[in-house]
């Protein structure tokens, strides 16, 4: 009996449920070391987990880069700019908690009008505030959920 599972769906279905469970949606904000062009945005995606055996499959899988993480014991996955949002668009139809996090960084990504070797650095005023604007939202979207899950946590335990 032949399988007719594609492996590719099943490798995103995968990192959708584990950027919902265990990952994170981030816009950083790195400021400009002249001060003469404002801060550069940039879009960050992240896995963290104590096994580099699990995060390596992931690298195989979409690429990325794994450190040793400075907060938390184990490592960090991660893909930035390009890389990460063509990776946030293949996750997109099976992300179910973070929705709201997944739209903000694609408005993000549409705004900067981000593609593979683009200058992202050179931005008007207006813009910095757009983007900053966005970041602050995705900022709020985390703190949301989280109070929610600590509420539901309260609220259930015994």
């Amino acid at each position: 009996m032949q399988s007719n599972i594609d492996i590719q769906n099943v490798n995103k279905i995968y990192a959708a449920g584990v950027i919902d469970a265990r990952g994170g949606i981030f816009i950083n904000e790195r400021k400009s070391r002249c001060g003469k062009n404002p801060s550069a945005f940039i879009l960050r995606v992240q896995i963290c987990s104590r096994s580099k055996d699990f995060l390596e499959q992931i690298v195989n899988s979409f690429g990325g880069t794994i450190r040793k993480s400075t907060i938390h014991q184990g490592f960090v996955w991660t893909l930035a700019s390009y890389s990460a949002y063509q990776f946030l668009l293949d996750i997109k139809p099976f992300i179910r908690v973070r929705t709201d996090e997944l739209k903000t960084a694609l408005e993000f990504c549409r705004l900067i009008r981000l593609k593979a070797g683009g200058n992202q650095y050179k931005i008007s005023q207006d813009e910095y505030q757009q983007r900053k604007a966005l970041r602050i939202r995705l900022c709020n979207l985390k703190k949301r959920r989280f109070k929610f899950s600590e509420n539901a946590e309260n609220s259930t335990s015994v």
